[in-house]
C-alpha cells in the first residue's frame, strides 16, 4: 500500500482494514504521521507546509487553537488559511496573545491548511473521512472567490493517486489547474492542467495529509472516489 500504508487503522463500523483495490467507500479511522518541516529541514526553505485534515477530526479539534495546541504551541510559528475573496493571502493563527490580526478560524472539511513550523515535527494526524461529503470548489466571482483558487485537503481514502487522475475526476473543462506547494522554493507551486501544450507541467503524486491548490474555470461539488 506503500504511501496509503496506515501508520495505525482504528475501525470505525468497519470489520476490517480495507487495500486500495476495495471498490467500496470507507469511513475507516486512521492515523498518519506526517512530518512538518521547519526552515532548513528536508529541503524546506520556508518552513511552510500544506495540511490536510480528515472530514471527522478528533474530539475538540474544531478550529486553529485546537490544531495548533495538538501539534504544539512550541512548535508552530503559525496556522494559516487561505482567504478565497483575496488576491492570494492568508488569515492566520499563532496562538500568541500579543500578536494583532490573529483569527481563531473554525476548521472545515475538505480545507487545507498552510503550517509554518518553529521546529520539525512528526504530527500524527487523526480521524476519518466522509466518502458521502460533496466538496464545493469555486471559479473566479462565486462565493466571493476572487482567484478561482481554492485549498483542497486530499482525503486519505480517495483514489486519485496523481494530479491527472484528480483533475479526470473533477472534469478538464471545469479545473485550470491542480497545484503543489514546493517546501524548497520562496513561496512557488508546481502544477499539472492535462493541458498537452502546457509546457513546464508535473504529473505529481498525491500524498495523504497533505493539501492542494485548485483553480477552478467552473465551480463544481466535487465528491471524491473512495475505497
Amino acid at each position: 500500500m506503500d504511501k496509503r500504508r496506515v501508520v495505525l487503522a482504528v475501525g470505525l463500523g468497519v470489520a476490517a482494514l480495507l487495500t486500495v483495490q476495495t471498490i467500496t467507500a470507507s469511513n475507516m479511522g486512521f492515523k498518519l504521521n506526517k512530518q512538518l518541516a521547519a526552515a532548513g529541514t528536508g529541503g524546506s526553505k520556508l518552513g511552510r507546509n500544506m495540511v490536510a485534515l480528515p472530514d471527522n477530526r478528533q474530539s475538540g479539534m474544531n478550529n486553529a487553537k485546537a490544531f495548533i495546541d495538538d501539534m504544539g504551541l512550541a512548535q508552530v510559528q503559525r496556522i494559516e488559511r487561505y482567504k478565497i475573496e483575496t488576491d492570494n493571502t492568508y488569515e492566520f493563527y499563532s496562538g500568541r496573545s500579543l500578536q494583532s490580526g490573529q483569527v481563531n478560524f473554525a476548521l472545515t472539511p475538505g480545507e487545507g491548511y498552510r503550517v509554518r513550523m518553529n521546529t520539525t515535527t512528526n504530527y500524527i494526524i487523526v480521524g476519518s473521512d466522509n466518502p458521502a461529503t460533496g466538496y464545493n470548489l469555486y471559479k473566479a466571482g462565486d462565493n466571493s472567490s476572487k482567484l478561482g483558487r481554492n485549498m483542497f485537503a486530499y482525503n486519505y481514502h480517495q483514489t486519485a493517486i496523481n494530479a491527472k487522475a484528480m483533475l479526470d475526476e473533477i472534469g478538464l473543462l471545469s479545473v485550470q489547474r491542480i497545484e503543489r506547494y514546493k517546501i524548497d522554493t520562496d513561496d512557488t507551486y508546481e502544477f499539472y492542467s492535462g493541458r498537452t501544450l502546457q509546457s513546464g507541467q508535473v504529473n505529481f503524486p498525491l500524498v495523504p495529509g497533505e493539501a492542494y491548490r485548485i483553480r477552478m474555470n467552473t465551480t463544481v461539488t466535487y465528491t471524491p472516489a473512495h475505497y
